[in-house]
């Protein structure tokens, strides 16, 4: 089986664009793939998904931490409202192919499940939805971004106000306002798609 050319890191990916990611898909999609081999058919997937979400969780951080820098908001919105959508779609194709392999294992039934799932309820006419949900998702973020507070004489932007003052061991202090929970959820959000 032929073995994508992936990107070392996510970085790889920080600039990239549905584009730049489609042939990873469609390859994925249409290369052959004998049945000893799905395994490693299946951690190519793997691998390409979590390159990108690990890209776009690095670029929805940075956003989140200064929405009122434009070029951070488009990064954002070019994986959240134009990869994303997409790559769903991708997600579910590839999904149905794996199910077609006929691919059982005892400790993915979980996953095999949702997968089937996720074929049973996925609706292409939903993909424009999910990204005008997206967009409004950031302007929401932006409007909220640019709230500040007054606590104890240090301006703070909304969100970093939560945690002010927390003396809780959840705090994360090499990342200010947000909690090592919170930080972990906002990964989980971006690994869920994968």
């Amino acid at each position: 089986m032929q073995r994508l050319q992936l990107p070392d890191s996510p970085a790889g990916f920080a600039e990239a664009t549905w584009d730049d990611l489609r042939p990873y898909f469609e390859t994925l999609a249409t290369m052959p793939v004998l049945e000893g081999e799905v395994e490693a058919w299946l951690g190519e997937w793997s691998r390409l998904e979590e390159l990108v979400t690990e890209a776009a969780g690095r670029a929805m951080i940075a956003y989140t931490a200064d929405t009122s820098d434009p070029g951070k908001e488009a990064a954002h919105l070019r994986f959240s409202s134009e990869i994303f959508p997409v790559m769903e779609e991708q997600g579910v194709r590839l999904a149905r192919r794996l199910l077609e392999f006929g691919y059982r294992r005892a400790d993915l039934e979980v996953v095999l499940r949702r997968f089937r799932t996720q074929i049973e309820i996925f609706r292409e006419e939903s993909v424009p939805l999910f990204a005008e949900l997206e967009e409004l998702s950031a302007r929401y973020q932006r409007l909220t971004g640019g709230i500040t507070a007054a606590l104890s004489a240090v301006a703070m932007v909304r969100s970093n106000s939560r945690n002010w003052g927390s003396t809780s061991e959840e705090s994360d202090t090499s990342t200010p306002g947000y909690s090592s929970a919170r930080i972990a959820c906002m990964r989980r959000s971006c690994a869920g798609l994968a």
